[in-house]
């Protein structure tokens, strides 16, 4: 029942984003209440209550987990397992790393869309996305082979230097090149960092 629950929101948000008007009078609040049912609604929600918000722009990929899934992180964190296995060895990437990438990036959330555009589990830039030939970044699938190959090519750039890969995935391969190691972004700085502590929580697991 709850699998149902979540595909029909999931149905209704994309519908949302890919057929209705750019802007609404209100934006959109998907709840679940305590009783376990979902509430669908422009009114706000009192302070304190987890609410997935749609602005008619993008989906809020922050709360979209806490929202809507039951399972444990546990459960969470072994989703798409056996695909990510796949792409690892072919691409010779660690399971870990791109487990963490995709905790950091988005949650697990494969419907994730940032404010600047990046789509999908592993954030995906459209022109990006493009380039590496992932025609359905939503897709999870394709987003983590997509995501997985761009992975392996920035370590290869930078010779297997994790930090420097991170932050180019992160703020691009140029900005990395430019002030020759991570860049003076604290966001950048802050998504390295969340990267390699997860990753060796990852690899104890």
């Amino acid at each position: 029942m709850e699998k149902r629950l979540v595909k029909i929101i999931l149905l209704f948000i994309l519908n949302i984003t890919f057929f209705a008007p750019s802007s609404f009078a209100k934006p959109i609040y998907v709840v679940k209440k305590s009783d376990g049912s979902i509430l669908i609604t422009n009114r706000t929600p009192p302070k304190g209550v987890n609410a997935i918000v749609y602005t008619g722009q993008r989906i809020d990929s922050n709360s979209f987990s806490k929202v809507i899934s039951s399972s444990n992180n546990e459960k969470l964190f072994r989703r798409y397992c056996d695909f990510i296995k796949e792409v690892s060895r072919y691409y010779n990437v660690s399971e870990s790393l791109i487990r963490s990438v995709i905790h950091v990036e988005s949650f697990y959330n494969p419907y994730a869309v940032s404010k600047k555009g990046a789509q999908g589990l592993m954030q995906l830039m459209p022109y990006v996305a493009k380039e590496l030939g992932v025609s359905n970044p939503f897709v999870p699938e394709q987003n983590i082979e997509g995501g997985t190959r761009l992975l392996s090519k920035l370590l290869k750039k930078y010779n297997g230097n994790r930090t420097l890969a991170l932050a180019a995935y992160n703020a691009g391969e140029g900005a990395v090149d430019k002030f020759n190691g991570i860049p003076p972004y604290k966001e950048t700085q802050d998504y390295v960092r969340k990267v390699l502590a997860l990753q060796t929580k990852y690899e104890r697991m």
